[in-house]
């Protein structure tokens, strides 16, 4: 409201009730127990989003020490933050969980910080050459079981079941399949019902000799026998499916476009190029 009490003067009221003076507030400082970032080092953060990314959430161990924290930039923006540690909350060191330490040397990964939080990350890689291949072509898994000790066992068809997330088979020596990890993605099928992906939960093979027993000796190894489990279910046909082809790909091969190849290099030398492709995976 304005009015005026003489010529060019003009009084008007305001009201300040409600707006909050901007008034600077120095940073403060808080230690304690947080589930990730640096141990023993201060770090400025000027929102409670901020200190999430950087010091993760809270849990049943750090919740006074977080939320004491979050609360004081819920009003202010600069907040020194240094994390404490004991070291009773570690990663698990050097897990090889499904990898294949019969054929490869594996050094070990550490995460950036201390903490379990550093379990929730992984490492994976594979060669060029392993990228995706085939396991089995559709000859080289037989329409029924190759050992038996009676034509009963041996007529056993080798199939997977619609809407079955496991399969069986065997094929011969000269078919054994190899290179097989635990999340890999088996892409089942044939061509007249079409193919699906199936994710590799378990995967045990067994050589057995001629009536199905197990046996270790070379000599009487008749057949490689295969069991199967998936994460997923078989859908496509409502039927058993039999004739059975198989190709393998990495479990992380969705995250590129297509196997990663290099041209060849015209040269009087004869070089031999080798892929190796990491990813880092924040589970």
């Amino acid at each position: 409201m304005a009015f005026s009490v003489s010529p060019s003067v003009i009084v008007r009221e305001v009201d300040a009730s409600a707006s909050v003076p901007a008034i600077a507030t120095p940073p403060a400082a808080i230690a304690g127990v947080f589930r990730w970032g640096p141990v023993g080092e201060a770090v400025l953060v000027s929102s409670e989003n901020e200190l999430v990314s950087r010091f993760g959430t809270p849990d049943d161990d750090n919740y006074e020490t977080f939320f004491v924290a979050a609360d004081y930039l819920s009003y202010a923006n600069a907040l020194w933050v240094a994390r404490a540690d004991n070291g009773a909350n570690t990663a698990t060191a050097s897990d090889t969980t499904n990898a294949n330490t019969a054929l490869h040397t594996f050094g070990s990964f550490d995460a950036l910080y201390p903490g379990e939080l550093g379990n929730s990350l992984e490492v994976a890689y594979s060669r060029s050459d392993n990228f995706e291949g085939e396991v089995a072509a559709k000859t080289d898994i037989p329409a029924t079981r190759i050992t038996g000790a009676n034509s009963e066992i041996l007529a056993t068809k080798q199939t997977i079941a619609f809407n079955s997330s496991n399969t069986t088979f065997e094929v011969l020596p000269a078919d054994k399949v190899t290179n097989v990890n635990v999340g890999d993605i088996f892409v089942i099928g044939n061509d007249s019902v079409g193919y699906q992906e199936l994710t590799v939960a378990t995967f045990a093979e067994e050589s057995r000799d001629s009536v199905g027993d197990v046996t270790a000796n070379t000599a009487l190894i008749t057949a490689y026998s295969y069991d199967l489990t998936f994460d997923n279910s078989y859908l496509l046909a409502e039927t058993d499916l039999n004739q059975l082809s198989i190709t393998r790909k990495w479990a992380y091969s969705g995250l590129f476009g297509e196997t990663l190849t290099i041209a060849p290099v015209a040269s009087a030398t004869t070089l031999t190029f080798e892929f190796i492709i990491l990813v880092l995976i924040n589970k």
